[in-house]
């Protein structure tokens, strides 16, 4: 996933973009509905567009324009074990739905992961080594043959979730020229190619080849919401 991000940004840079790392938005200038600019720790910018992609902190950038995102960060655990034949490398991804426990070859050790269905949101990502217990021993009772595994690394990281597991894509109407992209709830690294063209074909051609309504904004309030039941 670094590399792929890394290799997003230079074919951005290539295209005319101009990317501003290390720098944090402060605030979002609003006038007259619409949206005026944008304060930032490096200045500010003058723009008559945003779009809200800020992953875990976009509901935090929305309350900057005076907006409830309804999306909430969530730490989710990953873990590496060693050297690991126990485990075919052409073993597919599988995934367990009752507990979330999922789990791949990965180099020569096997990466799982599974989510903590008890933890409050928050910004927590530190490791919580407990946690990591009862997944490797979930783990164990769910396929056997990774019962002994040894963790070799382990990190967190925060999804970005809403109240039905989509993402919140294209213009939110309470403010002109404020877009979202958010909420992917797990889902981002594989959807985001997907999202970021038919946005843009919604955004310069007022449509997009495949209809993305599903997702609006204007859902919650309508309780059209997505049922999802694959969630990890």
């Amino acid at each position: 996933p670094a590399d792929v991000t890394s290799g997003y940004a230079s074919a951005a840079r290539r295209l005319g973009a101009r990317l501003k790392e290390g720098v944090a938005v402060t605030g979002v200038e609003v006038a007259s509905g619409r949206v005026q600019g944008v304060s930032t720790t490096a200045g500010d910018v003058a723009t008559r567009l945003v779009f809200d992609c800020a992953g875990a902190w976009s509901a935090s950038i929305g309350r900057m324009a005076g907006l409830e995102i309804p999306i909430l960060p969530y730490r989710r655990h990953i873990a590496v074990t060693g050297t690991f034949p126990a485990v075919p490398r052409t073993n597919p991804m599988t995934v367990d739905f009752q507990t979330s426990l999922y789990f791949h070859p990965e180099g020569d050790g096997v990466l799982m992961g599974m989510s903590d269905r008890e933890e409050p949101p928050g910004y927590l990502t530190d490791v919580n080594w407990d946690f990591l217990e009862k997944m490797f021993a979930q783990a164990a009772r769910r396929a056997p043959a990774l019962a002994g595994a040894g963790v070799k690394t382990a990190w967190s990281g925060l999804y970005e979730v809403t109240p039905d597991h989509q993402a919140i894509l294209g213009p939110i109407p309470e403010l002109e020229g404020f877009w979202c992209a958010a909420g992917f709830s797990g889902h981002g690294f594989m959807q985001a190619p997907a999202a970021a063209l038919l946005l843009t074909q919604l955004l310069l051609d007022r449509a997009s080849e495949i209809d993305i309504s599903s997702f609006a904004f204007e859902r919650f309030a309508r309780g059209a919401l997505v049922k999802e039941r694959n969630v990890i």
